[in-house]
């Protein structure tokens, strides 16, 4: 318990030292506490183990995240906020009875559980008005998002950045953000370490946005991302570019609640030839959108309806602009769609995804992480929900998957585009008013995609169904 008593130690400093000048300080958290049991997230045959691995078909264990926070309004225009959470593999949770290096699945275990608590800097920022002129400074890890999370949002982790926004008019904000997005300074294997003597990888991201609400609870909005990569390859050029626009829409009318996001991305990459010169390659036509609705029906059901779709490789022009890159054999889809929280289905998105054997998804977080995005993959969904009573929610969420594109893999095989079915149910309950017990699960049918990535010897080539359950019980205070 060593590091744990170190962050609550400095978390009390930070409070004793905020107590002193700030006008108002309040300390709070979060304990989540889930439990989960996967099924076949491989979507394989085999009765008892996952397909190419030894670890069981079925997993199931505990897990608990821990959040503490300390939010300091020292004065009228300037806060503090400090906030720490458990870490476990970068996954922002802490499996029971598992090391810190725990992977979910694995047969790697602490009996005696004496590994003790690992905790992250979730939230550590300071939010400003710059004095006599109506523009505030929001600087320091923080959660960041463009629109709905298509393309960016770092909300679970936060991400180190300065943010600036201001409104010139009512009802008008204009905000421009600087996103540290990585920095290292080691070589890469093979290179002679004299290309990288004093040099650095940094990785920067851009971006600025303008929102404006045309009528109370209506909003419209429009932004622009740019970020590059100066040292991808070792001639340490700026060698990856990307951009990315896109606008927004969300409102309530009476009953009716909308939303809606575009995303265009123009992505330039130098790359090396074989003979050393370099190559630009644009990776052009990379887009995604998505629109949703729902309306309230006599204070009890909700309906709802969303379409989304991202744009993957036309396999016979993977180096022509027509979408993201792929490696035809892996699957592995490098557009930037596939790299963000956008969130949408329990298992498909969140835990299983498009690689081989299904793996691609963001290891089952649930609760707004996401994992594989919009990368090549559209998806229409249906909604309902009930609302007996202001503490009960239930609801169902059926989904249709098709992927935007279908690679050739290495034996010639043009693949299906149907990526399967999916339903997922959900029920809430409000126990206490800071305390909610949350059931999902999920059942996932796989599509003809999948048949064709069938790789242990003996087994049928169709793939088969996968499901998952998760109990969050989740206390706040």
């Amino acid at each position: 318990m060593k590091r744990f008593s170190i962050a609550l130690l400095i978390g009390m400093i930070v409070l004793a030292s905020a107590g002193v000048a700030a006008a108002e300080v309040t300390v709070g958290g979060d304990i989540e506490l889930r439990y989960d049991l996967w099924d076949n997230l491989a979507l394989g045959n085999a009765p008892n183990l996952v397909q190419g691995a030894t670890s069981s078909k079925t997993q199931s264990f505990f897990a608990d995240r821990i959040l503490l926070n300390v939010d300091a309004k020292i004065t009228e225009g300037l806060e503090a906020y400090v906030e720490m959470q458990t870490a476990n593999n970068g996954a922002s949770q802490r499996v029971w009875g598992g090391p810190s290096t725990n992977v979910y699945g694995s047969e790697v275990v602490s009996a005696d559980n004496f590994e003790g608590e690992s905790m992250a800097i979730r939230q550590a920022w300071v939010n400003f008005m710059i004095p006599g002129i109506p523009v505030g400074v929001k600087i320091g890890h923080q959660p960041l998002a463009l629109g709905h999370g298509i393309f960016i949002d770092t909300q679970r982790d936060g991400s180190d950045a300065i943010l600036v926004y201001s409104k010139p008019l009512p009802n008008l904000l204009i905000a421009a953000v600087y996103n540290k997005v990585a920095t290292t300074s080691s070589s890469i294997p093979g290179v002679p370490a004299t290309v990288y003597v004093n040099s650095h990888h940094d990785v920067d991201a851009y971006a600025g946005l303008a929102n404006f609400t045309f009528i109370p609870n209506n909003t419209v909005g429009v932004f622009y991302a740019w970020a590059h990569d100066p040292l991808t390859h070792p001639l340490g050029a700026d060698v990856a570019r990307l951009q990315d626009f896109g606008a927004i829409a969300d409102g309530t009318i009476g009953p009716l609640s909308y939303k809606a996001e575009v995303d265009y991305q123009n992505i330039n990459a130098d790359v090396v030839t074989a003979a050393g010169g370099d190559t630009t390659i644009g990776v052009q036509n990379a887009w995604a959108g998505m629109a949703g609705a729902s309306a309230n029906i006599v204070n009890l059901v909700n309906i709802g309806g969303e379409a989304a779709y991202g744009t993957g490789t036309n396999p016979n022009q993977a180096n022509e602009g027509k979408g993201a890159f792929v490696d035809p054999v892996a699957r592995t889809y490098a557009t930037p769609y596939g790299l963000t929280s956008y969130n949408y289905a329990f298992l498909y998105n969140d835990k299983i995804g498009q690689g081989i054997n299904g793996t691609g998804g963001g290891f089952g977080y649930g609760d707004g992480t996401g994992g594989f995005g919009l990368a090549n993959t559209g998806y229409i969904k249906v909604s309902l929900a009930v609302t007996p009573t202001d503490r009960f929610k239930a609801g169902v969420d059926v989904l249709y998957l098709r992927a935007s594109a279908a690679p050739v893999l290495a034996d010639g095989v043009r693949e299906s585009r149907s990526l399967g079915w999916e339903a997922d149910a959900h029920l809430d309950y409000k126990m206490y008013d800071n305390m909610n017990i949350n059931v999902t699960g999920g059942v996932f049918l796989p599509g003809a995609w999948y048949d064709d990535l069938r790789t242990d010897a003996g087994q049928s080539r169709a793939a088969s169904m996968a499901y998952g359950l998760e109990t969050k019980l989740t206390t706040k205070f």
